[in-house]
């Protein structure tokens, strides 16, 4: 997932510029939407570098749940 942030992060500014400059309210632009179950305990240090670029897994996309 950490690879895919980095890609779109790189990819937005050179292919798509519009949508790149779209801004939001909140303090990461970015969601992960789960497929399936999410399986990464939180003591891990891969949750923990999920925490650290702000992305954080969402079961369903409910935008009254972003804040």
């Amino acid at each position: 997932m950490l690879k895919k942030l980095e890609w779109i992060k790189t990819w937005l500014p050179q292919k798509a510029p519009q949508i790149n400059r779209l801004t939001t309210k909140n303090k990461s632009a970015f969601f992960w939407v789960q497929s399936s179950n999410f399986n990464i305990p939180k003591h891990t240090t891969q949750y923990k570098m999920i925490v650290q670029k702000k992305i954080l897994p969402m079961p369903i996309w409910d935008y009254s749940q972003i804040k």
